[in-house]
């Protein structure tokens, strides 16, 4: 496990979902994404293995007479909260928030782009923000979805000094810092209603994007782009039942944790494994190889209902004794 801290400004250092339901929300992500979330007042830290991962407030369901959906919002660290607030106005953004200080001991800015996106400017100390990246259910990356990139474009490079890579073929934009990817930004997919605004989406690791989103649909999210291929990443957008969009992506291969011969006591053996680290897919291969069968642990399965499901495959295992089971986890074959 890797513990993180965006410091370096132009970072993506936080995000975190507004919301009327606090109750509905943490249920659907913390049994998505196996989030566990300690209490702040009207804030909770969601969090994976103790590091915390995003933050979700409760926010008033309405102003007047017009009701609040829920939404992600990034926050981007900068060194002076104040220049930056004035920088934005400048640049053609809207402050919809103005600067406060916020009893963590952090600085925050809510700001509007030209293009009708909003994001959180932050100024803060260097233990803020997010601790745990790229690992299952943690943040992976964050598109600006945009109608209007050429605009959006000009006022990112303004604000933060990030230069620009376009793909000639795809039309993603690549914002870099100092060299290094921070974000990206692609037009408005066609799926997605005309009403909806520009708006930063942020993308959480999933090791198997397919049986995540179905495991979204049950627990009453919306697929707003089914599940499609870009290189050797899938990703889906998906409506959390508050109106709040985001993405699942998957883009690592699993690491093989123990390959476990299947003679002898295969279903103790499997149930141990699986309620030991990080497990997440369990593979069955006959002697030449073949796969015999595939299953990804997911919502449902991880957790309480391990033994039965560990049990039905020690089952099937025990009637081949050259079969072999592989128990693996979800982090990236090359470990950095």
């Amino acid at each position: 496990m890797t513990t993180v801290h965006a410091t370096r400004t132009g970072t993506i250092d936080w995000v975190e979902l507004t919301t009327p339901d606090l109750d509905a929300a943490t249920g659907f992500y913390g049994d998505l994404l196996g989030w566990e979330f300690t209490s702040i007042g009207d804030r909770v830290l969601a969090e994976i293995d103790g590091r915390t991962a995003a933050g979700i407030a409760r926010q008033d369901p309405t102003i007047g007479d017009m009701p609040l959906p829920s939404a992600w919002t990034i926050a981007i660290r900068v060194d002076d909260l104040s220049a930056g607030v004035r920088r934005v106005t400048q640049l053609g953004g809207v402050v919809i928030d103005p600067a406060e200080d916020l009893p963590e001991g952090w600085r925050s800015a809510v700001v509007r782009d030209p293009t009708g996106a909003s994001l959180a400017l932050v100024q803060a100390s260097p233990d803020f923000g997010i601790d745990v990246r790229d690992e299952p259910g943690a943040l992976t990356w964050c598109d600006l979805m945009t109608r209007d990139t050429a605009v959006a474009a000009e006022f990112y490079q303004g604000l933060f000094g990030w230069s620009v890579q376009v793909d000639a073929d795809s039309g993603h934009t690549m914002f870099m810092h100092e060299g290094t990817p921070v974000a990206g930004m692609m037009g408005m997919p066609e799926e997605v209603p005309p009403e909806a605004p520009s708006h930063w989406m942020p993308y959480f690791a999933a090791i198997d994007a397919d049986l995540a989103v179905n495991a979204a649909s049950r627990l009453g999210g919306t697929v707003v782009v089914p599940p499609r291929r870009i290189d050797s990443m899938r990703f889906a957008v998906i409506e959390d039942p508050g109106g709040a969009m985001f993405s699942l992506l998957q883009s690592t291969t699993p690491r093989a944790r123990e390959e476990v011969p299947s003679e002898g006591s295969v279903r103790e053996r499997i149930t141990s494994l699986i309620r030991t680290g990080n497990a997440r897919h369990i593979v069955i291969r006959d002697r030449s190889g073949r796969r015999v069968l595939e299953a990804p642990l997911t919502v449902g399965i991880v957790g309480a209902a391990v033994a039965p499901y560990a049990a039905a495959i020690g089952t099937m295992a025990a009637l081949a004794s050259q079969w072999s089971i592989t128990v693996t986890d979800g982090e990236d074959q090359t470990e950095s």
